[in-house]
Order: C-alpha cells, then sequence, then structure tokens
C-alpha cells in the first residue's frame, strides 16, 4: 500500500473510536452536543497526519558494515611448510621438518607439508617419559619427525620424535621403561637358599630374631628354628641387637628372606613331625565331633 492509503486506513480506524465518543459525550462549556459526521473527522485526520508527516526529517540510514566472511576475521597462516603432499606421497620411516599446529592431552598435531596433519602420540614425543603435552611441545614449535606408520584409507599417519632404536617403535613403551629402571636401581638379595649367613641382629621379637643378610635386607628365624645353647629356654631374653648369629637361607620368597638353624636333616624331620602331629590332631578332633 502507498503511503497515503496507509494513513487513510490509520485515521478511519481512529475516527471509529472518537465518533463514537463524540456522539456520546457533552461540550463542557456550552452544554450542547458535539456531533461530527465520519467524513468531516476524516478530512481533518488526513490533514494533520499529511502535515506531520512533511515536517519530520527522515533519519539518515545507516551504512551496513561489510560482514566478514564466515564471521570471522582473515585467517592466520598455518605454522610449517605449504601443505603440498598428499599422504599417498608419505615414507614411512623418513624424516620430515614441520612445525606443531595444536596440541591436545594425548599428544600433537603436526604440519609436515601434506594436506592432512599428522598426529605426534605423547608417547612418541620424547625418548624420556613425557607426563604433559603442553610442557613438552608448544603451537608454531619446529619439530624434525619421522613417519611411524600411513593409514590409506582414513588418510591418517602417525609420527615420532624419537632418536634412535626408539624410533622404529619397537622400543619400549614408558612405562615398562620406567618400570625396568625402577628394577635395576633396586637392590638385589644377596643370599639364596641354601646359603650359610653370619649377620648381626636387627630385632628381636617374641617369635624370633630379624638378622641382617647384606644390602638392607633382613631374614626372619623363627624360634622354632632355633638352637638355643644348653640351658637356655628363652630367646627374647637371650640374644640382643648387634649380636652375631650364623644362620642358613631355608627359603626366599620375593622379598621374604627365611632362615634356620636346623640341618636339613632335622628340618626335615620337624615338618614329618609336625605333619604327623597335624594329621593326628585332626582326627582326634574329627572323632570329638562324632
Amino acid at each position: 500500500l502507498t503511503r497515503p492509503l496507509q494513513l487513510i486506513m490509520i485515521a478511519s480506524r481512529l475516527i471509529q473510536t472518537k465518533v463514537t465518543g463524540l456522539r456520546a459525550t457533552r461540550s463542557a462549556r456550552t452544554g450542547v452536543q458535539n456531533r461530527m459526521q465520519p467524513r468531516q473527522v476524516l478530512r481533518q485526520q488526513v490533514v494533520t497526519l499529511a502535515a506531520a508527516e512533511s515536517e519530520v526529517e527522515e533519519e539518515p540510514v545507516a551504512e551496513a558494515k561489510p560482514r566478514r566472511a564466515g564471521g570471522r576475521g582473515p585467517r592466520k597462516p598455518k605454522p610449517g611448510p605449504a601443505q603440498t603432499m598428499k599422504v599417498d606421497e608419505l615414507t614411512v620411516g623418513q624424516e620430515y621438518s614441520g612445525a606443531v599446529v595444536s596440541v591436545t592431552d594425548f599428544g600433537a598435531f603436526v604440519n609436515v607439508g601434506c594436506d592432512v596433519d599428522g598426529l605426534l602420540h605423547i608417547s612418541q614425543i620424547s625418548n624420556d617419559f613425557v607426563k604433559n603435552v603442553a610442557d613438552a611441545v608448544s603451537i608454531g614449535q619446529d619439530i624434525s619427525v619421522r613417519v611411524l606408520s600411513v593409514d590409506m584409507e582414513k588418510k591418517k599417519f602417525s609420527l615420532t620424535a624419537k632418536t634412535g632404536e626408539a624410533a622404529s617403535g619397537g622400543g619400549e613403551k614408558p612405562r615398562q621403561a620406567r618400570v625396568r629402571k625402577e628394577r635395576k636401581a633396586k637392590p638385589q638379595i644377596p643370599v639364596s637358599a641354601g646359603d650359610s649367613i653370619t649377620g648381626k641382629i636387627a630385632s628381636v621379637a617374641s617369635f624370633g630374631l630379624f638378622i641382617e643378610v647384606g644390602n638392607g635386607f633382613q631374614g626372619m628365624l623363627h624360634s622354632s628354628q632355633m638352637k638355643l645353647p644348653e640351658g637356655v629356654e628363652d630367646h627374647f631374653t637371650h640374644f640382643k641387637e648387634g649380636d652375631e648369629v650364623e644362620a642358613r637361607v631355608a627359603s626366599i620368597n620375593r622379598e621374604k628372606i627365611s632362615l634356620t638353624q636346623l640341618t636339613e636333616e632335622e628340618a626335615r624331620a620337624q615338618k614329618e613331625i609336625e605333619t604327623k602331629g597335624l594329621a593326628t590332631g585332626t582326627w582326634s578332633s574329627c572323632c570329638v565331633v562324632f
């Protein structure tokens, strides 16, 4: 609709309301009922609105700002070489110079000039154990890497920054290397089962003695495995810390070393007696139950 027609329609709506009110309203000054014809009111409203419109200055329309493509500014150039290669052009084992383009919890993505970025897993960043990727590499950092594997179907490839034997992927995993290092650093038990030793008493307990066997290890000599001097009935009062005691290594279970002062024959005889006694006790208890 044109502007005049719009004004006429607006005025007609106003007239319908005002005319109804004017018919029912009396003048406060003269007391004479002021009745107005719809056509006269319409002419007055159109004239008034037209005059008001001509007096109002149109506001200048603000020029639309040019929108950025995609709602973002110009992209920064990607770190690293120009991406001109395809995944099928990569060679496994070959070294490439690239740059880190992103860092994640599990590794970093490196641009080596391929149309897709390669994954440098956290386990392949260094020969040493890496706990936090962000502490080892950063975005924009230049790095030399080798291609570990290429997945032609998924268009992905993995990288390594390790050197030497570990770079081939056949080296130990960080956790395995750490465990091996801890085992290597840990002292070894200096005795074997059957060895005769002479050691100092480290502590005296009610059930036996703890005797030093070397390299910070201690063996336990149980009271049932002792040969006390004649007339001595209690090892607890007879021995004290620092005394030297001769014994034999009966067995080793991991780091638990069991000692004895009995000969092999005496140990076998004692074991047979204990076994028979256990069997007799079991039979007696069964008889009692029945």
